[in-house]
């Protein structure tokens, strides 16, 4: 593949039985999309129920796409970042989806608009439910400019976002 596959992009745990005295059997894993290709794997996300000695493909929402951060929140949710191109400072298109287990909702799209071409970085979460805050990297927005989106954040689970970031002397 010339030297740029980049392999497993991410691994998550599904720690739902965190001191349960029982090891985690439930772990998911994240293809980069030259590796999946260049190795005849069907699909950009797999995963095993017993502990990585088998795998299982993931229907993911978009395909083709870097999967370059995972998390799961408390409730056993996974927040999982799609972006276009590999990073860091991948840029666009970019999406974030909530993940059960079977289904997938659309949090965050970032779309190539007016010029730019920013992608989706980093997550973090913290809570459950309706008021989970979601705090999200922008990726490929380097500059100083009005509107410049580095760290998006939602206090309610992904339904309204602010910018917290942008222009801070923090840069």
């Amino acid at each position: 593949v010339g030297g740029s596959a980049m392999g497993v992009e991410s691994v998550v745990y599904d720690t739902g039985n965190k001191g349960g005295g029982t090891a985690t059997q439930a772990i998911y894993a994240a293809v980069a999309p030259d590796y999946a290709s260049a190795a005849g794997l069907g699909a950009d996300m797999y995963k095993s129920s017993n502990g990585g000695a088998t795998w299982t493909a993931v229907a993911t929402p978009v395909s083709g796409y870097h999967i370059p951060h995972m998390v799961r929140a408390a409730d056993g949710m996974f927040y999982v970042v799609f972006t276009k191109d590999a990073g860091p400072g991948a840029g666009g298109p970019g999406r974030l989806y909530k993940f059960d287990g079977t289904n997938w909702t659309l949090l965050k799209s970032v779309d190539p608009q007016g010029g730019t071409n920013f992608g989706l970085g980093g997550v973090s979460v913290y809570g459950t439910g309706a008021t989970t805050r979601i705090a999200l990297g922008v990726t490929n927005s380097w500059g100083n400019f009005s509107g410049q989106q580095i760290v998006q954040l939602s206090d309610d689970d992904g339904k309204n976002w602010r910018e917290i970031e942008a222009t801070m002397p923090g840069e």
